[in-house]
């Protein structure tokens, strides 16, 4: 007699019940399984993303460095007085070329630092700029209204960069001591590249779960891992390109350039910046060192890293440096800048056209250290054209060349 136990058990299997509410069970806690279980990788990728939207909301307030030469409200008015008249004597000229001259060889960088200082000062400060732009490039046709007081430019001011801004553009002004954004590569990044990695990197990522969840294979799941970390690095490692935004690292950039030359053992304890010029997009630095010894150090603004790149740097003792310059406005050909030492005897500095002996001349009204820019116009330029500098003193006699 067959057992009775033996034989439920075959008929249970003939008719496939146990192996089906097998499979059910299965299904149902491996099911269970993967809806409690959140991988590691995304939980790291969200992370991320929240820190990078706190870091951009997160707002650190200013550091100021005062390197203005501006001691009060009076002199900062006489001064923007004094170079709005000069801006309108070149109006004035029909945008003579030695006007022109004489109004870009030193620029209104003091001024503005010291206007970004006053409530509602950044729109004079932007001003300023279109002033100078407008002064370069002399085929543009703007209509200026008759300005007496520096109460009548504040009124004006707003209408007339509003109106400059829609026709030329915007143009922005580092108030050289703000404290800068975290030292972080994300943050120097264009909005679009940052959508563009979190894109690319987020699809790795959900790939690679795809194919762990398909094979529960835990390389995959180191693989995600790895990916988030490196997309975590590629935003929170130091900016690639290291940019300066203020009067100390200026100095300590320049300093560091004469060391590098001189030896490390060159005393450079009383280095100071005894001028800041801004031309364009041009921030020229004059450090005086000691003993008659002084750097020039030329530095290239970078709008994406909102700050100045390091360009060349040169020195001399009781000499005058002169740097060549690309063209910083559209109605010149090219410029040069210039550095004269303490107590020079210089009067003006002519730049002349050796075939055509076409020339400008700049004049240098007083005989203090300081940073001029000369500008060559178009108008002398010519093909392999070669130029030759001539410096007179106070009384009008050729100096050495």
């Amino acid at each position: 007699m067959k057992d009775p136990i033996q034989k439920a058990m075959k008929d249970t299997y003939k008719a496939g019940i146990f192996s089906d509410m097998k499979k059910l069970e299965t299904l149902e806690k491996a099911q269970r399984k993967q809806g409690t279980f959140l991988p590691l990788s995304l939980t790291m990728l969200t992370t991320c993303c929240v820190m990078l939207v706190l870091f951009f909301l997160v707002k650190t307030p200013p550091d100021m460095t005062e390197i203005s030469s501006y001691n009060d409200r009076v002199s900062m008015e006489q001064a923007y007085t004094e170079r709005w008249e000069a801006f309108s004597n070149v109006v004035m000229s029909e945008f003579d070329e030695q006007a022109r001259v004489q109004y870009l060889a030193t620029s209104d960088w003091a001024l503005q630092q010291a206007l970004l200082e006053q409530e509602e000062g950044r729109v004079l400060a932007q001003l300023l700029e279109h002033m100078a732009f407008i002064v370069g490039n002399p085929s543009i046709q703007v209509e200026f209204p008759e300005v007496a007081t520096f109460e009548q430019l504040t009124v004006q001011a707003p209408v007339l960069v509003e109106k400059l801004e829609k026709a030329h553009g915007v143009w922005n002004i580092l108030k050289l001591g703000e404290k800068r954004l975290p030292n972080m590569e994300v943050f120097y990044m264009d909005f679009w590249r940052i959508i563009g990695n979190l894109i690319l990197y987020s699809a790795i990522v959900y790939f690679l779960y795809s194919l762990w969840r398909k094979k529960r294979n835990p390389v995959f799941a180191v693989f995600q891992g790895i990916v988030v970390l490196v997309m975590l690095y590629s935003f929170v490692r130091p900016p690639v390109i290291q940019v300066v935004t203020s009067k100390e690292e200026l100095l300590e950039q320049s300093l560091t350039s004469y060391k590098d030359f001189m030896g490390e053992w060159t005393g450079v304890s009383a280095a100071k910046v005894v001028d800041i010029e801004k031309f364009g997009e041009q921030l020229a630095v004059l450090v005086d060192v000691g003993d008659n010894i002084y750097i020039l150090s030329n530095f290239i603004y970078v709008k994406e890293r909102r700050g100045y790149l390091q360009e060349r740097t040169i020195w001399g003792r009781d000499d005058i440096l002169t740097a060549r310059s690309s063209a910083v406005y559209e109605g010149d050909a090219v410029g040069n800048i210039f550095a004269l030492p303490a107590n020079h005897n210089i009067g003006h500095i002519e730049i002349e056209n050796d075939v055509a002996k076409e020339s400008v001349f700049l004049n240098i009204p007083s005989n203090k250290t300081g940073i001029y820019y000369l500008a060559t116009p178009v108008s002398i330029q010519g093909e392999d054209v070669d130029f030759t500098f001539h410096y007179y003193d106070k009384q009008g006699n050729l100096l050495n060349e």
